[in-house]
């Protein structure tokens, strides 16, 4: 059995849009869908250090620890994969940088939070997007 462990961000702008990602066409894992910043734990490191690194790598944002709220986790066993899956969702509501995406993503939108559910309907990260928007944590 293995583990993997997911760290990804919403990152808000001044304007309370979220920053929505799209899968390059050639990425091997779900080319073409929406995406937040964020991807697999390395070794050694902490749940935010993963979700600040990948908001840089996929994004080109530089977030500070300080600014990211945990919103959400879960952990599954993904039975057809042996596999159990950690995903970790956080609202980043500071940053600083432009966007710049890497080869992963090939287009960004900042949207409004009312527009994340239908955006991620059917993804993995539905009932992650449900239950933020559910309690209103992007309002707090």
């Amino acid at each position: 059995m293995r583990q993997i462990i997911l760290a990804k961000s919403l990152v808000v702008n001044t304007e309370g849009k979220v920053l929505v990602l799209r899968r390059a066409s050639d990425d091997t894992d779900h080319p073409g869908r929406v995406d937040f910043p964020g991807g697999g734990m390395d070794e050694g490191e902490s749940y935010t250090q993963t979700a600040i690194r990948e908001a840089y790598e996929e994004a080109g944002l530089r977030v500070r620890e300080q600014d990211l709220t945990l919103a959400y986790t879960y952990t599954r066993y993904e039975k057809d994969k042996d596999t159990i899956v950690t995903r970790l969702l956080y609202i980043a509501r500071d940053y600083s940088g432009n966007v710049k995406l890497s080869n992963e993503h090939d287009a960004y939108w900042w949207v409004a939070p009312t527009e994340l559910k239908e955006r991620f309907k059917d993804t993995s990260w539905e009932e992650a997007v449900g239950f933020v928007l559910a309690y209103t944590l992007l309002d707090m």
